[in-house]
């Protein structure tokens, strides 16, 4: 399920601060771009599981590369 992506052939650094950590439920995007939206399913170790909200894809990730979406931030993509 987990392939070599973009960020890891180029060593593009896209890590969040480690305050910034996501849990089961939160919504969240990865690297620079703000969308696609995921939600996080389930955090082991330094892995999350996430399931994009659009296609319902699931995938696992580094726990770095995820990016907590913030209240406002989803009224502004609602739109």
């Amino acid at each position: 399920m987990t392939g070599i992506t973009y960020i890891d052939v180029f060593s593009i650094e896209f890590d969040c601060d480690p305050n910034e950590a996501a849990g089961p439920g939160d919504l969240v995007h990865t690297g620079s771009n703000h969308f696609p939206h995921f939600r996080v399913v389930a955090v082991h170790e330094d892995m999350a599981w996430l399931r994009d909200v659009q296609s319902g894809l699931d995938h696992l990730v580094p726990l770095r590369r995820c990016h907590r979406l913030d209240a406002p931030m989803l009224a502004i993509a609602a739109e």
